[in-house]
């Protein structure tokens, strides 16, 4: 009886650990992003980034948000580095670094007061040094710098 219930402790705490997320992380995940409503957040950025991860932070003043981290993929890198030609020279000649396949990404989604709406806060890698937010969204999005 002891052994069944280490099982079905262990078995819970997989799947908790695997498969549960936060309310407000659905939210986040099922949400769409001002402009770029074509497909939801988490479709964009998992199809994008390898080894996604999303939590639930709260700051020491109360404020709620979302955070994704992920890491540049091969696809994302040969998605956005081909230019109307197909061979990447533009891109390659600005920075071999840009984009980097493997580098951390982290997004932030703030809720508001309110702890329903939110809103991207931040977006940030050294894979994307020296672009703005809705330059990175559109190489996410859309592929194109």
């Amino acid at each position: 009886m002891r052994n069944l219930k280490l099982l079905l402790i262990l078995i819970l705490s997989i799947f908790c650990i695997f498969g549960c997320s936060s309310k407000r992380v659905r939210v986040v995940k099922r949400g769409t992003i001002p402009g770029y409503d074509q497909t939801t957040i988490k479709k964009a950025f998992e199809a994008v980034f390898d080894n996604p991860k999303w939590t639930e932070e709260v700051t020491s003043n109360g404020t709620v948000f979302v955070e994704f981290t992920g890491n540049i993929s091969k696809v994302f890198r040969r998605t956005i580095s081909k230019d109307r030609d197909g061979t990447g020279s533009i891109m390659m000649a600005l920075d071999s670094k840009l984009c980097e396949v493997g580098k951390e990404v982290t997004a932030q989604w703030t809720f508001a007061s309110d702890r329903k709406s939110f809103r991207l806060s931040y977006i940030n890698s050294d894979a994307f040094r020296g672009l703005d937010i809705p330059c990175i969204l559109d190489m996410i999005y859309y592929g194109k710098m």
